[in-house]
């Protein structure tokens, strides 16, 4: 949870300052435009250039030759020019290291760099800005404070990158720095402080969530992670939520973050539940009462808020299944549309018809002997429950299609329990439609870019043809002169079809196991 670095004001600056805040500017731009290598190079250079600047200024002449506050303005653009130099470093690094993960060779990561010039920036504001007013008993601006957290902030988010221990415990220490000098600010003096300040908040809480065992101040990490997202929380609310979509967003997002958090307890107890669904609640509640629900950023973290919460929903004892069929529901029409554009959309939606799926299956598995839900009032016939089931296990598996037509496999292991609970479905309720089903999800003929060559998706099909066969057989003449035993013929016909086929393709497309 980052926020945006500040941006020094040009207007009355001397020369060397305005030249100083067009190379930031111009660096910031650059950075931002997502167009990779070149355009960081030519960020770093433009960041150099500010610092050449500024330290070929600040070396000229003794100190006491500049006003003062001139002087102190180009030490805090100074900071500002090291930081943007630290943002460069750390977006090569994220490059470097994606790089690396698709050539699957290490790449070479220059994170310590980004540290080692946040640090710079960080040396530049205590030694000349901070303990010198320290010194002689003089407030620290503002100003100064709110430019030294944000600093923090980074330099945290910079090492909470990584998977080591020792890396997030670093970056604690740094999140625990943005909280101290942020709160020490006149937070209702402008709004900015105190949303620099939840941001602190949320990633010291999310880092100490990631810690997992262990304490801190004499609580567990976890009982620390939910207190300082209270601590988020309780700014968040103070701010104007409708004069920013991000600010509400915000707020959504700590209330799910703090749900998650809850949920992730040695215990799965009914209070812990509890709390973790008011969580989710408050978070939806949040969210719905925008001036803007259409709002990009509004739906997509509603969508996500729902998705969590029917998992909790289906967690607790009973499972809260019709409740959590409908987050699912409610989840997938907001992204509706957006799946096929965006990975992590994608994979959100996958989620939310894997917990769809599951909430299904425990209502059909409790419905009363007359068809109805147990515990449910929907309305929902049986048979409209299964329709509803696999229509949404066929549109999953579409779209997985649809990522490995872009070259991108990582969906196969949600394809897969989505497809299992197809393949289930249509034995034990429609066996007329299994080998269909299972023959348009892996011939790459009938359905391009289906998972042909998937070993887990193959020994599910496998299996529940295995079994189809196997019940098919046993039934036997049982059916014979009812009006069903031609279908019955019928269905064996296609399974033993589709047998035969599902072992031709993974021969053509298979590798041995």
């Amino acid at each position: 949870m980052e926020d945006a670095p500040p941006q020094p004001d040009s207007p009355g600056t001397p020369p060397t300052a305005a030249q100083v805040v067009e190379a930031l500017k111009a660096a910031e731009t650059l950075l931002q435009s997502g167009k990779g290598g070149d355009a960081l190079n030519q960020a770093a250079e433009k960041a150099d250039t500010a610092v050449r600047l500024l330290e070929s200024a600040l070396e000229t002449g003794p100190s006491g030759d500049a006003d003062p506050k001139e002087r102190a303005g180009l030490y805090r653009l100074l900071a500002s020019a090291w930081t943007t130099r630290a943002h460069v470093a750390r977006e090569r690094s994220a490059l470097a290291e994606a790089i690396g993960n698709e050539a699957g060779a290490e790449a070479p990561k220059p994170r310590q760099d980004a540290l080692n010039f946040y640090d710079r920036a960080l040396e530049v504001l205590d030694r000349f800005l901070v303990q010198p007013a320290e010194a002689t008993g003089a407030p620290v601006s503002p100003e100064i404070l709110n430019q030294k957290g944000n600093i923090w902030t980074n330099r945290g988010l910079t090492l909470a990158g990584g998977q080591e221990p020792e890396d997030l415990r670093e970056a604690l220490r740094c999140f625990d720095e943005a909280v101290a000098a942020r709160s020490a600010l006149p937070l209702d003096e402008k709004i900015d402080y105190r949303w620099g300040l939840s941001a602190a908040w949320m990633n010291r809480a999310d880092t100490l969530a990631r810690l997992g065992d262990g304490e801190t101040e004499g609580r567990s990490f976890q009982q620390e992670s939910l207190r300082s997202f209270d601590e988020a929380v309780s700014h968040l609310r103070q701010l104007p939520l409708d004069r920013s979509p991000s600010f509400r967003s915000r707020l959504g997002v700590a209330w799910m973050n703090r749900g998650l958090v809850a949920l992730r307890g040695q215990e799965m107890d009914a209070p812990t539940l509890q709390d973790a669904l008011r969580c989710f609640d408050e978070a939806s509640s949040v969210l719905r009462a925008s001036n803007t629900p259409d709002h990009p950023e509004h739906a997509r973290t509603l969508a996500c808020v729902l998705m969590n919460q029917g998992t909790a929903q289906l967690s607790c004892d009973p499972p809260q299944a019709a409740a959590a069929a409908q987050s699912a529901r409610e989840c997938l029409a907001l992204i509706a549309g957006v799946e096929e554009n965006d990975p992590m959309i994608a994979d959100l939606g996958l989620r939310a018809r894997i917990s769809f799926c599951r909430a299904t299956g425990w209502l059909l598995d409790h419905a009363g002997e007359n068809g109805s839900d147990a515990g449910a009032n929907s309305g929902e016939s049986f048979d409209d429950r299964i329709d509803a089931a696999t229509d949404t296990v066929e549109e999953g598996l579409a779209l997985e299609r649809h990522w490995e037509q872009r070259g991108l496999k990582a969906y196969r292991p949600l394809a897969s329990e989505l497809f299992l609970f197809g393949a289930r479905a249509y034995r034990l309720r429609q066996p007329q439609f299994l080998a269909e089903y299972l023959l348009e999800a892996l011939d790459p003929e009938r359905s391009p870019g289906a998972p042909a060559d998937s070993r887990e998706m193959h020994d599910i099909a496998v299996e529940e043809i295995t079994q189809a066969l196997v019940a098919s057989q046993q039934k036997g003449f049982s059916n014979f002169g009812d009006g069903k035993f031609d279908q019955s013929l019928e269905i064996l016909d296609d399974l033993r079809a589709a047998h035969a086929a599902l072992k031709a393709l993974w021969e053509a497309h298979g590798s041995p196991a």
